[in-house]
């Protein structure tokens, strides 16, 4: 027998784990709690040796209440991949009250795109906010799997980024089932908003590679003191309305501020 295993405590009977799954950001954990349980303070990995204690993470929660006073909780974990199939974590509610669990924890990968569709389905509206949010915070492209299980529902978008020249980011990006349609799209710094603009401008280069009529342009202004500080500046290009990123990072390069260079 495993003596670790052995050693971990047995699950409480008001907490029932629902799914556990490894994402590009970090791990998503999916419970139901008993009302004791409803608002989360701490989450924090258990380890039951040489003496039982667990080691906080970093975490963003979300939460559902259902009949009888139940609680649906799906946590994201920032940045944590386990490297062991075998997740053991160790919750502590605002009221105090504590309790550890241990479950399978499967990679994405792992996943048939069937089972994820089936837990977008079911937990869609659940999970929407929470890896949003933690998309915006790393400020890096989402998995595709991981966008399949925030909402099902979001348009498909196609684009790319064109050019970064200056202080001015142009690219372009329709959704092929909603040509009619134009989207926001913001730029975005360690998850803050810095520029917005929309994809609506027409383009005639795009109409000829068939991008249906030409008008998804974007043409977005950089504020100039990101070209005036001094500093290096890394950018990406996000739809809120999507729900996703649109291609890599962007590094932005100061403006040269020094003595005037001797061009001769």
């Amino acid at each position: 027998m495993d003596q670790t295993a052995s050693k971990l405590p047995a699950m409480p009977r008001d907490l029932r784990v629902l799914h556990a799954i490894v994402l590009t950001q970090g791990t998503l954990v999916l419970f139901v709690a008993a009302q004791r349980f409803a608002k989360l303070a701490s989450v924090g990995l258990y380890r039951p040796y040489p003496l039982p204690h667990a080691k906080p993470l970093d975490f963003d929660s979300q939460s559902v209440e259902m009949d009888a006073g139940a609680h649906v909780h799906a946590i994201h974990l920032h940045g944590y991949f386990p490297t062991q199939p075998q997740l053991s974590l160790a919750i502590t509610a605002d009221s105090g009250r504590k309790a550890t669990f241990h479950t399978a924890c499967r990679h994405h990968e792992a996943s048939s795109q069937p089972e994820l569709e089936q837990l977008s389905r079911n937990f869609g509206k659940l999970l929407t906010p929470l890896l949003e949010r933690a998309a915006k915070r790393r400020a890096s492209p989402v998995d595709f799997r991981a966008t399949a299980i925030s909402d099902t529902n979001a348009p498909k978008i196609e684009g790319e980024i064109l050019s970064v020249k200056g202080s001015l980011i142009c690219g372009w990006a329709w959704c092929p089932d909603q040509q009619e349609r134009s989207f926001e799209i913001e730029i975005l710094e360690a998850g803050k908003v810095v520029a917005r603009g929309r994809a609506d401008k027409y383009c005639e280069s795009l109409r000829r590679r068939g991008i249906g009529d030409g008008g998804y342009l974007f043409e977005i202004e950089l504020p100039q003191t990101m070209l005036q500080n001094g500093l290096k500046h890394t950018l990406t290009v996000y739809m809120p309305e999507a729900k996703q990123f649109l291609g890599s990072k962007l590094g932005l390069e100061p403006e040269y501020s020094g003595p005037e260079r001797n061009t001769a």
